[in-house]
């Protein structure tokens, strides 16, 4: 994934063609926008099988797929762009707009997500300075400035600056846009506090847990991926399980199976003894990895944290499950079940990832693991066979005090754990007895019935009872 997107690259180009009434070829357009913009680290890849990287490509295809032209932009005629009425005006109404690439640098938790010593921590962190964008709020001399922040601190912080390939002067810190978003980051980590969610690494013990200790850096990527609130749960779904699949490829082995067997991923789940004896340890040291690789897993992938949780917290509730349909395949054999040895992997998965601690997120199937199967059972006594799913659900609401999402969700849980029979959009009680199933079948029948006629419906029922 290259960190310039075509999109990225509109409004630089407009003010770069703007500059060339004569026209401007597409290969000085490159040349000239590659000066502007100093591409980096994936976007130099070259293509397989050409001689251009993958930056070069995206600039070609502002000509191949006609993105400039089909916007009303700018005009291509004998192999020049010539920009038009239409795209001054969108560089005059955004010239001040942030590309998604610049906000995602300035959105960088340095705090969070950069190995910063203690001293320089603590002293940005007196000073408010928790993203990149407040860092270049300050030149290299305010810094110094700070108290307890020395010229180790900024050598520190340059060194980091240069590996994440930031310039000082690259990118402009002071835009509306970049104040309202951190507005919104910081409004997310206040609410983890608050909520007492926020689950502490412990990034010194990390090395034990990857394949090679020289893998510490890559655990967490500077190209951080923001979560909108309107992303596609398709979407998100690929990115979390990339994510998932770049964890396992670091971890070394042990830890690699340890999460797989505890989290029931694409492997049986498997109790701290049985893991005790596969690798010759304690089932305490078991647990004790355990926990320092739930506590360590929000560090790792490109997703940031804290904008997940905000995509999850929209919800009132959240099944995982119903979500995101590949996960719920992945995490084995955990969904409905109230057996403590299988809890909900999915959601306890999505807990340690969000760095928030555990039944954090409510979820249905959390809700439904205490479900009153003898309060359904009341239910039917006043309630006749075949009432719609519809009705059903709003009597589910009365008796059990679920919302809507979770109301719907219980059909599906009642069905799978054969509490009801739904066919043709009708639910019929399963689990009832002789005696409940005869005051079920007379709500029918307000004068009463007699006893062979009732025998002959309770055959026809979807219980288990038996007449004769």
């Amino acid at each position: 994934m290259t960190k310039f997107s075509e999109s990225d690259l509109v409004i630089e180009s407009l003010k770069i063609i703007e500059k060339y009434p004569q026209g401007i070829e597409t290969k000085d357009l490159l040349q000239i926008l590659r000066l502007a913009l100093d591409p980096s680290g994936e976007d130099l890849e070259v293509l397989s099988g050409r001689s251009d990287d993958k930056f070069s490509q995206k600039v070609r295809n502002l000509k191949s797929h006609k993105t400039l032209e089909n916007k009303g932009f700018a005009k291509f005629l004998e192999n020049r762009f010539y920009i038009t009425d239409d795209g001054i005006n969108f560089i005059n109404n955004n010239s001040h707009q942030m590309s998604d690439f610049k906000l995602k640098t300035l959105s960088i938790n340095i705090l969070n997500d950069w190995p910063l010593s203690v001293r320089t921590s603590n002293a940005l962190k007196n000073e408010n300075i928790t993203f990149v964008g407040d860092l270049l709020l300050y030149d290299q001399n305010k810094l110094l400035s700070i108290t307890n922040f020395g010229r180790k601190s900024l050598n520190e912080l340059e060194e980091l600056m240069k590996e994440n390939n930031i310039n000082w002067n690259s990118v402009e810190a002071d835009a509306p846009q970049w104040f309202n978003k951190r507005e919104v980051l910081l409004d997310a980590i206040k609410m983890k506090k608050d909520k007492g969610a926020y689950l502490e690494s412990n990034t010194k013990g990390l090395k034990s847990l990857l394949r090679n200790s020289d893998n510490v850096s890559n655990i967490s990527s500077t190209d951080k991926i923001y979560i909108d609130t309107n992303i596609s749960p398709t979407k998100l779904e690929e990115l979390i399980i990339s994510d998932i699949n770049k964890m396992l490829s670091l971890l070394n082995d042990k830890m690699a199976f340890i999460f797989k067997s505890r989290f029931a991923y694409k492997e049986n789940y498997k109790t701290l003894e049985e893991l005790g004896k596969k690798f010759g340890i304690t089932r305490e040291r078991v647990r004790q990895l355990e926990v320092k690789l739930k506590r360590n897993l929000k560090t790792f992938g490109k997703i940031e944290k804290a904008s997940l949780i905000n995509y999850f917290d929209k919800h009132e509730t959240v099944s995982f499950h119903k979500l995101f349909p590949k996960l719920n395949e992945y995490f084995t054999n955990t969904r409905f079940v109230s057996m403590d040895i299988a809890k909900d992997r999915l959601a306890i998965f999505m807990e340690s990832f969000c760095g928030v601690k555990e039944e954090y997120f409510k979820t249905p199937e959390r809700e439904f693991q205490y479900f009153d199967s003898e309060q359904l059972k009341e239910i039917f006594l006043f309630t006749s066979s075949g009432v719609s799913t519809n009705n059903f659900i709003e009597i589910i609401k009365d008796n059990y005090g679920y919302n809507d999402f979770n109301s719907k969700m219980s059909l599906e849980f009642m069905n799978k754990k054969e509490f009801i029979k739904i066919v043709d959009g009708k639910v019929y009680p399963v689990k009832i007895n002789k005696v409940e199933e005869v005051s079920h079948i007379l709500l029918d029948f307000p004068k009463g019935l007699h006893w062979r006629d009732v025998c002959k419906i309770g055959n026809k029922s979807f219980t288990k009872n038996k007449w004769d």
